[in-house]
């Protein structure tokens, strides 16, 4: 009797065995896939220039290595972000022109044209500078005297 208990407790023991490590190795097929999918969008959102959730898929992914390669790449196309395009300042998709319309507004406001005598009276100014007839700090107290 003993020994059936035994016998029969052995085959029960072998059988749960068996099935825990067919449901591991299930587990892990199902986690490797999972990892490999997330590999895969991570890459998909890294071509579409969405850094942000191509990391955190890396970082789900266990991928550190990854993920800090597309974080690194993310902060050198964030430095470059900001560049100077002709006296405007250019941040992604918009532009900063606040220097043009500034000039322009004190262009308006003084009534500088190409035939006006304040302009000409620029031109004079200038005129007198580069024979060193006056100095910078003069030329720039004057021309501020001039525009008004």
């Amino acid at each position: 009797m003993i020994v059936d208990i035994i016998f029969y407790g052995g085959i029960i023991a072998f059988m749960l065995w068996y099935i825990i490590d067919f449901f591991n190795d299930v587990t892990g097929v199902t986690e490797r896939r999972q990892k490999d999918e997330w590999i895969s969008k991570a890459r998909e959102r890294e071509q579409n220039l969405d850094y942000t959730k191509s990391a955190e898929l890396y970082d789900l992914a266990g991928e550190t290595a990854q993920a800090g390669r597309v974080r690194r790449k993310m902060y050198d196309e964030r430095k470059v972000d900001q560049t100077v395009v002709h006296g405007k300042v250019v941040h992604g998709n918009y532009v900063d022109d606040r220097d043009t319309i500034v000039k322009d507004s004190v262009i308006n406001r003084s009534n500088l044209g190409p035939s006006s005598p304040k302009m000409q009276e620029l031109k004079d100014l200038a005129e007198m500078k580069k024979e060193g007839l006056i100095s910078d700090e003069e030329f720039e107290k004057m021309k501020k005297k001039i525009i008004g």
